[in-house]
């Protein structure tokens, strides 16, 4: 792939990175202390013709994606189903009007759905899958709250239950929707039921005025409804609603690990995966979204006012494309790069106090009577490198003070750093001195160093630091994953989303190009495999000792521990120093 191909890709890299109203939503009680197999509630006839009937009387009709050759078994998808509706900056609530894009199969009798739309944003449409939409125009609509169920393989005489999982998907809460997902590979791989949704993105989804006229969190919101809406109509599609797993990436790991901090969440699901981002990054939370708001509000000619309700009245009525465009160039007071501008916020609901004071606070409780979910998190060696800028890659040499270039402006993007401590020489150099970089370190150390260093600020600090709490609890058996085997892909490594997009392969394949390995596609299958059905990875609790298991460069897994301590306290202090001499 030429140079300016991957910039491209880089650039648009970049622009990537759900309890109010839910009483209308049927939850099925589960009791996770038994995650036994169960019966499907559906015929088995009707399954095996690709026919589901839901408990509120939809009929829906699968389309057939695969067949085995002697014709005993075959797998369906469930496509475009409106789990939910929602006006604009208020919350989501369970659909109910079944009109939208359903029509009738004269032959059968049963209805098809289409895809759906997709969420505003905005994303390229020439960079390949995940990256952008690989040439596919996007249909969207703020009418986007749909999600498509893909089964594994059914036989004719099917009796058992599938495990059921759930993918967010991410795109740095403002990109992304589920037909980038194509769920059929990983279905058929692991065995179990997947259902992949849309939520509202950008500052559809994450708009606040820190106050209760827009509260935000509206992409939280979407997704409890869309767990809820798993657990009430997985025994349809032969899945075990005590089975769930919530499995996200990037910012949708972000959003998996917020969904934990709700204790009812976190008491209907087995397992979540948080795949390279934590609620705890600190790119994951906006500090000030009144100010954002209000940005966002000068820049479309509405008021500005502190009266909340005149913004958020004026900002209802803009167009979808306005809003779009407005919010791109939203920035955030003190000079912080705006590549998450909006983005979950400490709304008293869905994240009721800042995520790690949740966190804490259940760790210091006793251990819940009732069972609760386990928390898996893992990160990639080289997690930071696509989103890097200069990119190392494309440097002939690289010397401290480009790593010092490099190091300042993932500090203002993913660290929420202001621009006088992020370009404050003495505060880099103690930041180089740590990690054991130094004017006489070589090349390949330069290297090896700021993708550490990146790679630390942008997942490693929040997955490891949340992977420590989670562990603080009584009885804690979550669970640390970490990924160095490396595409080798004009040096970037373990790069971010190598994982995700080995387990969902097919159009995925595009953008890997001669970097696909088999032996990974099936090693991040059995992982994902395991953890659906078992409730658990192969591997120790990580525990006060931090272990965890590595997957490394032979696409073996080894058990390796490690302390962060002292990783994670330098980190707070360097947070809390105070600017001295920019450079």
């Amino acid at each position: 792939m030429q140079r300016q191909t991957w910039n491209a890709l880089i650039a648009v890299a970049v622009l990537l990175s759900v309890m109010a109203a839910l009483t209308t939503v049927l939850v099925l009680a589960v009791d996770l202390s038994s995650p036994t197999v169960v019966t499907t509630n559906g015929s088995t006839a009707d399954l095996f013709a690709g026919r589901v009937k839901l408990p509120n009387g939809m009929e829906l009709r699968g389309e057939q994606y695969w067949q085995a050759d002697n014709g005993e078994e075959k797998a369906f998808a469930y496509y475009g189903y409106k789990y939910g509706t929602a006006n604009r900056f208020e919350a989501s609530i369970a659909n109910t009007n079944f009109s939208y894009y359903m029509y009738r199969d004269n032959d059968t009798g049963g209805t098809h759905s289409r895809l759906g739309h997709a969420c505003p944003q905005i994303i390229s449409l020439t960079a390949p899958i995940p990256f952008g939409t690989g040439g596919v125009a996007l249909n969207t609509s703020e009418d986007c709250l749909f999600l498509d169920v893909y089964l594994p393989p059914i036989k004719r005489d099917e009796t058992e239950a599938w495990p059921v999982l759930l993918w967010i998907h991410g795109g740095s809460f403002r990109t992304g929707n589920k037909d980038m997902y194509n769920a059929s590979i990983l279905a058929r791989a692991v065995n179990a039921v997947v259902v992949v949704v849309n939520y509202r993105l950008g500052v559809f989804g994450f708009l606040s005025t820190a106050d209760d006229t827009a509260r935000g969190n509206w992409a939280i919101g979407d997704l409890k409804l869309a767990v809820n809406w798993t657990i009430a109509n997985a025994a349809a599609f032969n899945g075990d609603p005590a089975r769930l797993t919530i499995v996200g990436g990037s910012a949708g790991a972000a959003l998996t690990s917020a969904l934990m901090l709700d204790d009812d969440v976190r008491g209907k699901v087995q397992v979540a995966v948080a795949m390279s981002g934590s609620i705890l990054s600190p790119w994951a939370v906006v500090p000030n979204p009144k100010t954002m708001a209000t940005q966002l509000a000068a820049d479309l000619g509405c008021p500005t006012s502190t009266v909340s309700a005149e913004i958020v009245q004026c900002l209802k009525k803009q167009p979808v494309d306005r809003v779009l465009s407005s919010s791109l160039s939203a920035t955030v007071t003190g000079g912080i790069k705006r590549m998450f501008a909006f983005a979950p916020v400490v709304d008293g609901i869905h994240v009721p106090k800042a995520p790690i004071e949740v966190l804490r606070e259940r760790a210091n409780r006793p251990k819940s009577a009732k069972p609760v979910g386990r928390f898996i998190a893992g990160y990639l060696k080289d997690d930071s490198s696509v989103f890097l800028e200069p990119s190392p890659s494309s440097l002939a040499t690289l010397n401290i003070t480009l790593a010092s270039q490099i190091l300042s402006g993932i500090l203002q993007w993913a660290y929420r750093t202001p621009i006088c401590l992020a370009t404050d020489y003495t505060q880099l150099q103690g930041v180089f001195e740590f990690y054991n970089i130094s004017q006489s370190s070589s090349d390949v150390q330069l290297r090896q160093g700021i993708s550490e260093i990146t790679t630390d600020v942008a997942f490693g600090i929040g997955t490891l630091k949340e992977s420590q709490i989670y562990a603080g609890e009584t009885d804690s058996d979550n669970q640390m994953y970490f990924i160095s085997y490396s595409a080798d892909s004009k040096a970037y490594g373990a790069f971010h989303t190598l994982d995700t997009m080995h387990m969902f392969r097919g159009q995925m394949d595009r953008f890997l190009e001669g970097n696909l390995s088999e032996a990974l596609t099936t090693s991040m299958h059995n992982f994902i495999r395991q953890i659906v059905h078992e409730g658990k990875a192969t591997g120790h609790a990580y525990g006060v000792e931090g272990h965890y298991r590595e997957l490394n460069q032979q696409i073996e897994w080894t058990e390796r521990k490690r302390n962060s301590t002292d990783m994670l306290l330098f980190w707070d202090r360097f947070s809390a120093s105070p600017c001295s001499t920019e450079i």
